[in-house]
């Protein structure tokens, strides 16, 4: 295993539309090329308004060291667009 010390990471400035209410949110974002997935805050994410539904079974999110990451698990999804630029995913 390699482990690499990254003096800067890398935000950029995207949107997040709120599907139910059709508003699009300024926000910054990681890049994270080692992700499988799209993570938001769970605060944020009720103070913008995004209606979270609750998932049956909470999922344990893992450190890169195998340990549990302090953030808790993931107990919520919702679906919404990031725009990027002009791009729409």
């Amino acid at each position: 295993m390699r482990t690499y010390l990254f003096q800067k990471e890398i935000c950029l400035n995207v949107g997040v539309e709120n599907l139910a209410r059709g508003k699009v949110h300024p926000t910054s974002a990681l890049l994270d090329s080692g992700a499988n997935g799209i993570f938001i805050d769970q605060v944020w994410a009720k103070q913008i308004g995004l209606p979270l539904v609750k998932l049956d079974m909470s999922i344990p999110v893992y450190n890169i060291d195998g340990t549990l990451n302090a953030g808790g698990c993931i107990t919520h999804k919702y679906s919404f667009v990031v725009e990027y630029q002009g791009h729409r995913e």
